[in-house]
């Protein structure tokens, strides 16, 4: 796979003319800010929004990946104040100053920034925001000399704009995509060509799981003990089935649902909610892959493209909050962002050391156009899906992929899932919002709710296996791995 290995890097290489100096363990700016240079402000005004984009996508477009690490302090300051004035600050222990552990260097890190801007005469107003598993603490910060010397401080990592999104202010083919997007179901198909019934129910098996022989799978079991978060839109309350009461129910009982933040006002979530563990049913609704698995549900944004910054914090905090829960083994993430994002980044890691699975949808260009696919699923640390055409009679083995409306295929990309059957054109089925209709699934959300049961089913059988064990496990299982013993440059190791 090629996706770009995300590195937190010291920020202290971005300023050439940095002299060399050391800090005392007791935090005094006279001491130890004096020896730190930062270009001048020199009056300027800071940079607008769009002007900030442009830098950031030169950058990008360079082929390389951006971070906030790869601008001048002039830049990250701009961000700094068009947002909030909230910064988050990854760091990391420093035993030659005493620091050890993780609370030792968050108190010295408040400690000597209180005193920096007292020293320069400007009133400390933190606002302190700390996390479960990662070394990043988010502050409240607008001093452009503050920001300057501290991004170069040695136990510090990265400096990032807390409050400010680049995506905000992106333009796209269709005019500027705005929160909400990708909310509309796909189309309903009640037509019974595209599916099957579960046995001895009125209960929906979409064709794409009987493709993939997750019926045949269910024989052994169906995601038990497995409790799978999912990060998105949130959950219509108006789906009875994804209510406790119609979520825990004949042979999807017994088991738990729980909406940890507000319920959705966009469709996408449940409908991705519905195909990872939708219950067995009699009200002819879609049967979920995982029917016997829990699902803990986290509200990141308002759509799939998380455009504002509020979305990417949720989405941290989301990532943060199951990476330090027990009972979490999956992580669903069907949504997605541009620009690299260092929090997150840290969220991802805490999540695989923490021996949680992260699967992401790889990104539609027929959506937003960008053909280069999305964050998180770009991250080293997720398994990135994408939706492929089934063709049977063409490519029984499922060693010649293509996409289609626009799913991503690209080096980042580690597993396909079947969405349009050739034959007839017909897409998988998935959850309606609120009715018990069955919506056109088709794009790359989907595929990752179908790889995220199939983890959950894996995981039932053997539920000390590691992640990389059940990752090994679908790659195995994966055609193109099966049949030519590598991966490809377009669609990983295939599909399962």
């Amino acid at each position: 796979m090629r996706k770009f290995i995300y590195l937190s890097i010291y920020l202290s290489i971005i300023s050439a003319c940095t002299k060399q100096f050391e800090f005392s363990n007791t935090p005094d700016p006279k001491v130890d800010f004096q020896d730190i240079e930062v270009e001048p402000l020199l009056g300027r005004e800071p940079l607008t929004g769009p002007e900030i984009l442009a830098i950031a996508t030169r950058i990008q477009e360079s082929g390389e990946e951006f971070t906030w690490g790869k601008v001048d302090v002039f830049t990250l300051w701009s961000a700094v104040v068009r947002g909030d004035s909230t910064v988050a600050v990854g760091f990391s222990n420093n035993a030659a100053l005493g620091l050890h552990n993780k609370q030792q260097t968050t108190d010295y890190l408040l400690e000597y920034t209180k005193a920096a801007i007292k020293y320069k005469g400007v009133a400390a107003n933190l606002k302190r925001k700390e996390f479960i598993t990662i070394n990043t603490v988010v502050i409240k910060i607008a001093d452009y000399e503050t920001i300057g010397k501290l991004r170069q401080l040695p136990f510090v990592r990265y400096v990032e704009p807390w409050g400010f999104s680049l995506e905000a202010y992106m333009d796209f083919p269709g005019g500027r995509v705005q929160s909400g997007s990708g909310c509309s179901n796909n189309g309903i198909d009640n037509s019974p060509l595209g599916y099957t019934l579960f046995p001895g129910y009125f209960s929906v098996v979409s064709w794409h799981l009987t493709a993939h022989k997750v019926d045949a799978a269910w024989a052994y079991g169906a995601g038990a003990g497995v409790t799978i978060g999912v990060i998105d839109t949130g959950i219509n309350g108006d789906q009875w089935l994804l209510t406790p009461g119609g979520f825990s129910r004949g042979p999807s009982a017994p088991r738990t649902i729980e909406l940890i933040t507000n319920e959705e006002d966009c469709a996408h979530g449940t409908t991705v909610t519905g195909m990872i563990a939708g219950p067995v049913n009699n009200e002819m609704a879609i049967t979920g892959v995982a029917y016997r698995a829990n699902v803990k549900a986290y509200k990141a944004g308002d759509g799939v493209l998380l455009n504002d910054a509020y979305e990417k914090q949720a989405l941290a905090n989301a990532l943060d909050m199951f990476a330090a829960d027990p009972q979490v083994k999956v992580i669903n993430i069907s949504m997605g962002y541009f620009f690299a994002n260092s929090t997150v980044w840290d969220a991802l890691v805490g999540a695989k050391t923490n021996n949680k699975l992260v699967v992401c949808s790889a990104g539609s260009t027929a959506l937003f156009g960008w053909g280069t696919g999305i964050y998180p699923a770009k991250h080293s640390n997720t398994l990135a899906v994408t939706g492929v055409k089934y063709d049977p009679a063409g490519d029984p083995l499922g060693k010649n992929l293509s996409t289609f409306g626009g799913n991503y295929n690209g080096g980042f990309v580690d597993f396909c899932t079947y969405l349009e059957r050739t034959a007839d054109n017909r897409k998988g089925l998935g959850m309606h919002d609120d009715t018990y209709d069955k919506v056109k699934a088709k794009g790359s959300s989907a595929a990752a709710a179908l790889v995220s049961g199939i983890a959950a089913l894996v995981w039932e059988q053997n539920p000390n296996l590691s992640r990389d064990a059940v990752i090994n496990i679908l790659k195995n299982a994966a055609s193109i791995y099966t049949y030519y013993g590598t991966e490809d440059a377009q669609y990983g190791w295939g599909g399962n």
